[in-house]
C-alpha cells in the first residue's frame, strides 16, 4: 500500500510538472506571437512612414523643380522686356541684367539639384529605367547652367559624321552637374574650372579640372597615390576620408556618393575616375555612345525667305502653370509668326483642359490639320482632378488628329 501510494504521488507530481511545463510553453508561445505581431506592426508603421516620406520628398522636389524652372523663365522674360529700354536705363540696365542672370543661373542650379536627388532616389529604389536620348554634346554644360558661370570655361569638340549622340542624357547631366558644382564649391577660391567634352569613334570623354582647394592638403596626406602620383577618390570609402578630417561638407568628397550611384547605373558603358593630384582635382568620364547620322544641313536661307515653319500656324498650348503660358505668349508665338487670332493658350481652368480635345478638333476642322500645332504639358493638376499630356494626346490621335 505504501509503495502504491508513493507511485501515485510520484505520478501526480509528474503530471503536475508536465502540465506546468505545457502552460509555461503556451505562455512563452503566446508572448512570442505577441512580440512578433508588435514587431510586424512596427515594421508596417515604419514602411508606411518611409513611403509617406518618400512621397513627400518627391512632391517637394517636383514642386521645387517647377519653382526653379519658372524663376529661370521669368528672369529670361524680364531681360527680354528690359532690353528695348537699355538706353533709357543706362547703367541701371547692366546692374538689373546681372541680377536677373544671377537669379536665373541659381534657379537652373536648383532645378538640376532637385533632378539629381529625384534620380538618385529612383535608382536606389530600382525604379529608374535606362534611356537612350539623342542630344548635342555642345549643349551638355549649357543645360546644367555651367556655361553662364564666370568661373567655368567649357570646350566641346565633336569628331564624327553626325551631330547627335545617343545615351542616357539625364544620368549624364546629373553626373556633370554634381562634378562641376563640386569643383566650383571646393576647388581653389576664385579659380577657374575647366570642362571639356569630346566625341571620337563613338566614345564620349568628359574632363572637369579644378585647382587645389579646401582640405586638399589633408587629402594628399591621407590617400595612397599610384606611380603617377595621383589617387582615385571614387575608390575611397567615406569613412577613410572622414578619418583624415575631410568631412562631407568641407572637401572634394562632397557629391561623391551621388556620382558613384549615377556611374554605377550606367553599368559597363562607362568608366569614371576622380583623380586627386598635388596640382588639383580632375574628373574623367569615358562613356560608350551611339552616334546619329544626320542629313546634310540645307543651305542658309536669306531673311526674306521666311523662317523654317510656315507662317500662320495656329498653336493650341496647354499648361496649368502661368509662367509657361506667359513664355509661350511672349516668345513662341512671335518667333513662330503664328496666327495669333486662332492660337489658343489653355490650362488656366480645369474646364479648359477637360474640353481641350473637342476644342482642338473643332479648330483643325476649320483650318485643316496641317495648320494646327498642339503643345501639351505632361502633368496638369487642379482641385477637381488632373490630366496628363500623354492621355490627351492619345485621345486626340484616336479621334483622328
Amino acid at each position: 500500500l505504501v509503495i502504491e501510494q508513493r507511485l501515485s504521488e510520484r505520478s501526480h507530481a509528474l503530471e503536475l510538472a508536465h502540465a506546468q511545463e505545457l502552460h509555461a510553453q503556451e505562455l512563452a508561445y503566446a508572448q512570442e506571437l505577441s512580440e512578433r505581431a508588435h514587431a510586424q506592426q512596427e515594421i508596417m508603421h515604419a514602411q508606411e512612414m518611409a513611403e509617406a516620406e518618400r512621397k513627400a520628398f518627391r512632391v517637394i522636389n517636383h514642386a521645387s523643380k517647377r519653382v526653379m524652372s519658372n524663376t529661370a523663365q521669368s528672369c529670361e522674360l524680364m531681360c527680354k522686356w528690359l532690353h528695348p529700354h537699355s538706353a533709357a536705363l543706362g547703367t541701371d540696365f547692366e546692374i538689373i541684367s546681372k541680377l536677373l542672370n544671377t537669379m536665373r543661373n541659381q534657379s537652373i542650379n536648383g532645378f538640376n539639384m532637385c533632378q539629381s536627388m529625384l534620380l538618385q532616389a529612383a535608382i536606389i529604389r530600382g525604379e529608374h529605367t535606362p534611356r537612350c536620348d539623342q542630344f548635342e554634346v555642345d549643349t551638355l554644360f549649357e543645360d546644367i547652367g555651367s556655361t553662364s558661370h564666370d568661373r567655368v570655361r567649357v570646350d566641346c569638340s565633336v569628331q564624327h559624321d553626325g551631330s547627335l549622340v545617343c545615351a542616357d542624357k539625364q544620368l549624364l547631366m546629373c553626373i556633370l552637374f554634381n562634378v562641376t558644382q563640386n569643383a566650383l564649391l571646393h576647388g581653389q577660391e576664385d579659380g577657374l574650372v575647366l570642362a571639356r567634352a569630346t566625341v571620337t569613334d563613338s566614345l564620349l570623354r568628359v574632363r572637369v579640372n579644378n585647382k587645389p582647394g579646401k582640405n586638399h592638403a589633408k587629402l594628399m596626406t591621407g590617400v595612397c597615390v599610384d606611380e603617377t602620383g595621383r589617387a582615385d577618390l571614387l575608390c575611397i570609402e567615406r569613412s577613410a576620408l572622414e578619418r583624415w578630417g575631410c568631412s562631407h561638407d568641407q572637401s572634394t568628397f562632397c557629391g561623391l556618393g551621388e556620382v558613384r550611384v549615377f556611374v554605377k547605373s550606367l553599368r559597363s558603358q562607362a568608366e569614371a575616375h576622380l583623380w586627386v593630384t598635388p596640382y588639383g582635382v580632375e574628373f574623367e568620364l569615358a562613356l560608350r555612345v551611339t552616334t546619329v547620322q544626320l542629313p546634310p544641313a540645307p543651305a542658309p536661307k536669306s531673311r526674306s525667305s521666311g523662317p523654317p515653319l510656315p507662317e500662320g500656324l495656329a498653336f493650341v498650348c496647354c499648361d496649368d502653370d502661368e509662367i509657361p503660358r506667359l513664355v509661350v505668349q511672349e516668345t513662341l508665338l512671335s518667333e513662330a509668326r503664328a496666327a495669333k487670332r486662332e492660337t489658343l493658350i489653355l490650362g488656366e481652368t480645369y474646364q479648359s483642359v477637360a474640353s481641350l480635345v473637342d476644342t482642338v478638333l473643332e479648330l483643325s476642322a476649320q483650318l485643316g490639320h496641317e495648320r494646327v500645332v498642339c503643345m501639351l504639358d505632361q502633368n496638369l493638376e487642379y482641385e477637381k482632378g488632373g490630366f496628363t499630356g500623354t492621355s490627351l494626346a492619345r485621345d486626340l490621335r484616336r479621334r483622328g488628329f
